[in-house]
């Protein structure tokens, strides 16, 4: 969605299993080259299929690239709707 676009091409799955079973082969995410080198290391984080070493949600929300971000709790949320 940051280069405006869905990530994998979904056009070509009849349903929301074969796209699943895409993601969870080998295909790789194409990370839109445009992008800035701390977006491109934290979408590499969060679709890496190394699953020995997951980053948790924490590790995700310290990465450079959002933690300059105020974080919204989840309670807060519904005063926005």
């Amino acid at each position: 969605m940051a280069g405006g676009k869905s990530i994998w091409d979904h056009s070509l799955c009849m349903n929301i299993f074969k796209l699943l079973m895409r993601i969870r082969r080998d295909e790789l995410v194409q990370i839109p080259e445009d992008l800035c080198e701390e977006g491109k290391d934290f979408l590499g984080k969060c679709f890496a299929k190394d699953l020995s070493k997951p980053w948790t949600v924490e590790m995700l929300l310290s990465h450079p690239f959002v933690s300059d971000y105020d974080t919204v709790l989840v309670e807060d949320m519904g005063e926005l709707f």
